[in-house]
Parts: structure tokens; sequence; C-alpha cells
């Protein structure tokens, strides 16, 4: 029998009893018929005990146990090698078993990366072919839109090219004028016609060379006064000076003017076009105020904006090149006219109201060349004709043309009987003073009525 255990080997067995379940404590033991029946303290986590071994106590018999975690490659590898120490080696069926599940991966993984492969392809292929059709369809769309774009500039150049042969009527055939007056023939208006000769006949008739630079002269003139002074007999007598040597356009408003919005841009394009064709050109603008209108103000239409902008630009000459193009505008209204326009013309002519001088000699003509070459004769001297002058105050030169006309229809209307077939002038009484003063009785005149007009505005505003 062994004796008691000393102090230090029962500290030892004492401290057996702190270990967790996951501790190990081996004990070896060799037993001999001379330690049979001994006693050994062994370290219990349910309980404390005496644990006694003897020679008959049965032994269990170790046999190889598979685990059941597979084996990776790699230590299937090693295991193969036989170089992992300490390692059951696996069994021969097991092995061959993961060794083929190896080899159908591979051949999947393989399998994988040629559909990988064959997919990008077929995506490379797709992406071309987009890319290819959407060229093409960007090139057709690029051609046809080439070729509408075509189709609207021949549909623009045509529409231009109709509206120029309707504006054609605008050129005026100095030759075929009915009235054939020159500035000498024009009474009185001394400064409107030394303005226009100056500004206008001069630059056309003598070389282009001696009115540049200091001597240059302007763009246009505005002839402005009231309605029937003469304004376009002024612009008649610059034709008929011209003659020949420059191209003169008659444009009224309905010419320009259109009920379609951007038809009246249009024309002023078209009539941009002839002009410059023919140059070098006088335009001569009637009743100006309605086409170079204010673009002040709420109650101004758009499209008057929109042709008064047109006509701007084209007079302010940008682009022109070195075509010869005078404006000659014409208005009764000249604070209708826009500023920028003002500037355009260069230089303004006042055609106002003849004075008594100028209507004297407007009647001299009349009754003493133009009725006698006519035919008509009048019992009138230079003093009844003063008179008659004096009378007429506020007429217009209009005015005084038909005053005339009216004294010598007054003689038919004092004619027993009027107007008998087939009768003459020589059949026909001379004219009087008495009928002068009955026609200056009868009527008044447009001016006069204008102004009488006029004075009952101004009192009705003050009212």
């Amino acid at each position: 029998m062994l004796g008691a255990p000393g102090v230090r080997e029962d500290d030892l067995l004492n401290s057996a009893y702190t270990l967790t379940d996951t501790s190990r404590l081996g004990c070896q033991v060799q037993l001999s018929t001379d330690l049979d029946g001994m006693e050994v303290m062994l370290p219990r986590t349910d309980a404390k005990g005496m644990g006694t071994m003897t020679l008959d106590q049965p032994t269990p018999k170790i046999e190889k146990q598979w685990t059941a975690v597979p084996a990776s490659v790699g230590s299937f590898k090693k295991r193969r090698a036989g170089v992992m120490a300490g390692v059951t080696q696996v069994a021969p069926d097991r092995e061959s078993a993961m060794f083929t599940e190896a080899r159908q991966l591979e051949r999947d993984l393989e399998d994988q990366r040629a559909l990988t492969s064959r997919l990008e392809t077929e995506l490379r292929e797709l992406r071309a072919k987009g890319e290819m059709k959407s060229k093409k369809e960007t090139k057709s769309k690029k051609a046809t839109n080439s070729d509408e774009s075509s189709d609207a500039d021949e549909e623009e150049e045509g529409g231009l090219a109709k509206v120029k042969a309707e504006l054609k009527h605008t050129l005026v055939e100095v030759n075929k004028i009915g009235r054939q007056v020159g500035f000498g023939d024009v009474i009185g208006l001394e400064l409107a016609k030394r303005t226009l000769n100056e500004a206008l006949v001069w630059p056309a008739v003598a070389c282009p060379s001696l009115f540049t630079g200091v001597r240059g002269t302007p763009k246009g003139v505005l002839l402005y006064g009231p309605p029937g002074c003469g304004k376009t007999m002024l612009a008649r007598a610059a034709a008929v000076e011209l003659g020949e040597t420059v191209s003169f356009f008659h444009v009224r408003p309905g010419d320009v003017m259109s009920k379609f919005y951007g038809e009246s841009q249009r024309r002023v394009q078209a009539l941009e076009e002839l002009v410059r064709e023919h140059s070098p050109a006088v335009v001569f603008l009637d009743e100006v105020d309605t086409l170079l209108g204010s673009r002040d103000g709420a109650q101004v239409a758009e499209h008057h904006r929109g042709v008064t902008n047109a006509m701007l630009e084209w007079m302010d000459g940008f682009g022109t090149g070195n075509e010869r193009v005078f404006f000659l505008g014409a208005t009764n209204r000249a604070e209708a006219i826009d500023e920028a326009a003002l500037r355009r013309f260069g230089e303004a002519a006042e055609v106002g109201k003849p004075c008594e001088d100028s209507r004297m000699a407007l009647l001299s003509h009349l009754v003493f060349t133009k009725a006698a070459e006519e035919g008509h004769s009048a019992k009138l001297n230079e003093a009844d004709l003063a008179l008659v002058a004096k009378q007429t105050e506020g007429y217009s030169l209009a005015d005084v043309d038909r005053l005339v006309k009216r004294a010598f229809l007054q003689v038919l209307r004092d004619m027993p009987g009027g107007v008998k077939p087939g009768m003459k002038p020589a059949d026909v009484p001379p004219v009087t003073t008495m009928h002068f003063e009955a026609a200056i009785g009868s009527s008044q005149g447009a001016s006069a009525l204008r102004d009488l007009l006029k004075k009952k505005q101004e009192k009705r505003n003050k009212l």
C-alpha cells in the first residue's frame, strides 16, 4: 500500500477540483501484482469520488474512426503525398469520390468561363450592331432633314420669286408717266426742291467719287407737310429729272402690308432683293408713316412692329454691299413716324402751305399759260389774280388747282341752257373775276375745311 500523500501532493490533488469541463488531466500508472488494489484520485466535474484501478479492469479497444468533415482539395493533395504527420489518411474510395468531384467542379468552372466569354462576345456584337443601326438612322435622318431643308429653301426661294414678280409693278417707267413735270414746273417749294437736287439728283448724275467722304450725301430725304401741298408732285418731278439714270420705285403701304402674320416682312425682303437687282435706285415710300410708324405704345399691333423693324433693317444699309439705294419718304403725319426712321432718312424738308406769292404764281401759270394752251379763254389781268391769291389764304396748291377748275366750270353753269351737243372751247365765254368769286363762295377748299375741323376739335378738347 502507498503511504499517505505529502503536503505538496495533497495540494496538487485538491487543485484538480478547480478544472473546467474543457480541461484535460491525464494520469498514466503502470500496474503490477504488487500494486494490485491501488486507489487513485481523479478529477470529476459531476462529483467527488475515488477511482479504483485493478488489473482485471476491462480495457476498450481503440479503432479508427473517419471524421464527417470533408477534406479540402489542398488537404486532399497533401494527404495523397503523405506529408501531413499525425493526420489520419483518407480511405481510397472516399479519395476517388472527392477527386471525381473536384474534377467535375473544374469542368463546371471551365464551362462557366466559356459561357461567360460567349455571352460577352454576343453582347459586343449586339452593341456593334446597335451602334451601326444608330449611325445609319442618324445619317438617314440627316439626309431627310437635308432634303427637307433643301425643299424648304427651294420653296422659300420660289415664294420670294413669286412675291418679287408681284412687286415689279412698283418699278416706275419714267417715259410712261402721264404728267412729265420737272422741278422747274413745280410752283414754289424752293427749299424742298433744292434739298432733293443736292441729295438725290446731283449724286445720281455725277461721278460717284464726287459725293464721298466729307461731301457724302444722306441716304434719304423725308418730305412732310399737310396733304395737297406737293409732296407727291416733287417725287414725280424727281423721277423725271433722274430719267433713265436710276431705277425709280413707287411703294405704297398696300404693296407691303398683308393681313397674314409674317407675310409683310416677307414682302419687304422680296422688295429689298428686287431693288438691289435694279440698283442704283430710288425708293419712294408714299404715306411712310404707315410703314415706319412708332413702335411704342400698347395699342401698336405686333405685325406693325415687325414691318417697321424689317424696313429699318433694310434702310440701315447693313450688309447691302456697294448697292446705291436712296429712300424718299412722304407723310402727312411726321409725328407718327418712329424716331429710328427719322434718323435713317438723314434729311427732312417741309412741304407746307404755299404763301401768297406761290399761290399767285400758280394762278398765273394755270390761267395765262396752261388754259391758253388748251384753248380756254380768260378775261383777267395780274391785279385780278392777285386779289384771288389774297382771298385764298390757307389754301394748299391742290386747293388752288381745284379752284381754277371750278371757276372755268362756273362759266358753263352760267350759260343759258348749259352745255349743248358739239360745243367747243371757242363757244364758251371767257372766265372773269365774277366766276372766281362764285367758285370761292361755293367752296372754301379742303384745307380750309380741315382747319375748321381742327379748330372745332380743339374747342371740344378744352371742354
